[in-house]
């Protein structure tokens, strides 16, 4: 198993263990959660039907995860995986043209036709067709999936949620925004909205965007923990961009279970739609007074809009502001240096016969004894001047910049340059209000010199 997959094993057993690690849950709480995981089918990696885990191996990855976190859940790769060992491939192969045959045969059936061709065929494989377990030969059926599996489900009934305590639960989520005037004369391309939602205050933060991609996804979230803090689990749909490898990461190393909305399933996704719908009905009408024309001036105002307004308004649910409902516990946001590091991407590189690399279209050299080896790389996708190398968990000396083509990754868009627009509008009223207050609290604080030290006084 080599390196991407083994990540990708990982971040699976995150997804599993994840509703273990909540912390103030009650004996009787992590016990219907354990029971629910064993219950439940999950989907391994690159494997063509879900399958359940034992009792044995949610304990392991527990213990694993305890001891050395999120890297402690990657598996050790084996020189035999793959290999069909417990059974004869052969064997293997005929059960499974038995099974295709008639798929109401049973196990003992197919066990009672197998046992029966090898005693009309004597040979090598009557040896080993001796020692196929009933299990055994279940474990590789249902591999290969050629199991009945239950096609009822019990009818489900949905019922009003909401999360004990801020940052408990963040719903994340997508909107189409404004046309933005293009760089060329009379061009317009579309802004995009993402936002993140606490479920229990309402509070909310999120930015506009002209990508819908991963990293504007990625933005956003570093922001929003930035000013709210870590949340414990983040729900989301099954978008490609919320399904990227980059996103799972950054959860899981920072112990936030991703956890994914039910295809078809609306009704889980009320309160961010609700949040649109506010949007809708009281800051995008007020754009026609304002007219932002850069990306940035239409940030500066939703920021407005959403600190001034949206925050302190009473919600009709929960009959209090998403301010005070929020700040009541007293969150402290992402340590900015931690943000710095969980947020860097990941990439994979073969040094060559000369000890360079190259990330698009840039070369680097990199660390002599790493000549001929494959290695991890981990950069901030705007700035590809700072290159990060990684092999084997080890991390060695930076790369070293021989040509810099690209400033960054293809992959982002950089953001436009912002244009000074004045007016008197309402979200604009709502900027100057924040800006006031902001400039209110700084003027507040009062540098003094210390006790016993007379004041200079500057001639």
């Amino acid at each position: 198993m080599d390196e991407d997959a083994r990540e990708k094993m990982a971040l699976h057993r995150f997804r599993v263990i994840a509703p273990l690690l909540e912390t103030g849950l009650s004996r009787q709480d992590l016990a219907t959660r354990r029971a629910e995981i064993l219950a439940t089918e999950f989907r391994l990696p690159d494997a063509p039907l879900p399958r359940r885990i034992s009792r044995r191996t949610l304990e392991r990855w527990l213990q694993r995860y305890a001891a050395r976190g999120f890297k402690g859940l990657t598996p050790q790769s084996r020189s035999d995986r793959g290999l069909c060992l417990a059974i004869d491939p052969q064997i293997l192969r005929r059960a499974v043209e038995l099974k295709d045959e008639v798929p109401e045969r049973t196990l003992d059936r197919l066990l009672c036709l197998l046992a029966r061709e090898v005693e009309a065929q004597p040979g090598t494989a009557a040896a080993s067709s001796d020692r196929v377990a009933r299990s055994t030969l279940h474990r590789h059926l249902q591999r290969l999936g050629k199991t009945r599996r239950l096609t009822t489900a019990p009818s489900r009934t949905f019922h009003r949620f909401e999360a004990k305590v801020p940052n408990e639960l963040w719903m994340t989520d997508v909107k189409y925004g404004p046309y933005l005037p293009g760089e060329q004369e009379g061009t317009y391309r579309r802004a995009y909205l993402i936002a993140f939602l606490d479920d229990h205050s309402r509070a909310a933060w999120g930015a506009y965007y002209i990508a819908e991609d991963l990293p504007s996804l990625l933005d956003c979230f570093k922001r929003a923990m930035l000013r709210r803090g870590v949340p414990t689990r983040v729900y989301c749909d099954n978008g490609l961009v919320f399904k990227s490898r980059q996103f799972s990461r950054v959860c899981a190393e920072l112990g936030i279970r991703h956890v994914f909305a039910k295809a078809y399933a609306p009704q889980g996704k009320g309160k961010i739609e609700r949040f649109w719908k506010h949007v809708d009905t009281s800051f995008v009408p007020e754009l026609q007074v304002s007219q932002p024309k850069t990306l940035e001036d239409l940030n500066r105002l939703f920021w407005a809009w959403l600190e001034v307004d949206y925050l302190h308004r009473k919600h009709g649910e929960t009959d209090e502001t998403p301010a005070i409902r929020h700040d009541r516990a007293k969150i402290a946001p992402l340590d900015p240096a931690v943000a710095a590091e969980v947020f860097l991407w990941k990439e994979q590189r073969t040094v060559d016969k000369a000890g360079l690399i190259s990330v698009f279209g840039n070369r680097y050299e990199v660390d002599a004894r790493l000549y001929r080896q494959r290695v991890d790389i981990r950069y901030d996708p705007f700035d590809l001047s700072a290159i990060r190398i990684l092999c084997d968990g080890r991390r060695f000396p930076d790369a070293v910049v021989l040509n810099l083509h690209r400033a960054a990754d293809p992959r982002v868009t950089p953001a436009s340059p912002a244009k000074p627009r004045p007016g008197t509008d309402y979200l604009r009223r709502l900027q100057q209000q924040q800006e006031a207050t902001a400039r209110a609290k700084l003027g507040r604080l009062e540098f003094r010199n210390p006790p016993g030290q007379e004041e200079r006084k500057d001639v």
